[in-house]
């Protein structure tokens, strides 16, 4: 049933195609179908054919799925999490260090009589 539905899915989300509600089936003007038949062989039977329970599918099987060009693997998903977890790690250190570097105490370098040379005294 599944097949079927993505079937359908992918030719109304291609421009000419509809749905006939009362009909339950795929609509579209004859040179539509020509040009798409010709490139997808198998969907010739939906000319004819009605798929009775399409809208009950798209509640079960959800109105989207992934796009062959947009889709990802579990491991490049892990990937970018990974990614986007290390990224925000180092913002957070980044703005902790920009904020300790304006409250640091600043060193004056003295010279004494001594002679012991330059000693460091924190102000």
């Amino acid at each position: 049933m599944k097949k079927e539905w993505v079937i359908v899915q992918d030719m109304l989300k291609t421009s000419g195609f509809g749905y006939d509600k009362e009909r339950n089936c795929v609509t579209a003007e004859t040179p539509v179908w020509e040009v798409y038949i010709k490139s997808h062989p198998t969907a010739d039977k939906w000319k004819r054919k009605s798929l009775s329970h399409y809208e009950e599918m798209c509640v079960i099987f959800g109105n989207d799925r992934a796009q062959g060009n947009r889709s990802k693997s579990v491991v490049e998903m892990e990937e970018e999490a990974n990614r986007e977890e290390l990224e925000d790690q180092m913002d957070d250190e980044f703005d902790d260090f920009s904020h300790n570097e304006g409250t640091n105490a600043s060193v004056q370098v003295e010279e004494t009589s001594s002679g012991r040379g330059n000693v460091g005294r924190i102000v």
